[in-house]
């Protein structure tokens, strides 16, 4: 009893000291202009087209030749595309 009562301590303790760095990071990166992920004032207009997604995924999706998708309720969907791209 007496051991997990020390190891808990030490793991509370360990963490409350590395709470402020983590959010320190996450301030830096804020600060150094990281546009990966932007949030949109209401009722101001999103720049770019939503519809359109990024390079990685169209190249990711250009090599794709089968996709299997399971389904929770145990449905499996199948798309297979040909030389052609269809």
């Amino acid at each position: 009893m007496k051991t997990w009562l020390a190891s808990g301590a030490v793991i509370l303790v360990l963490g409350a000291a590395a709470w402020p760095r983590l959010g320190s990071e996450v301030g830096a990166a804020q600060s150094q202009g990281n546009k990966a992920v932007q949030i949109v004032p209401a009722g101001q207009k999103q720049v770019g087209n939503p519809g359109e997604k990024g390079a990685t995924y169209y190249a990711l999706e250009a090599q794709t030749s089968r996709s299997t998708t399971r389904f929770r309720d145990g449905h499996t969907a199948i798309a297979q595309r040909g030389l052609v791209g269809m």
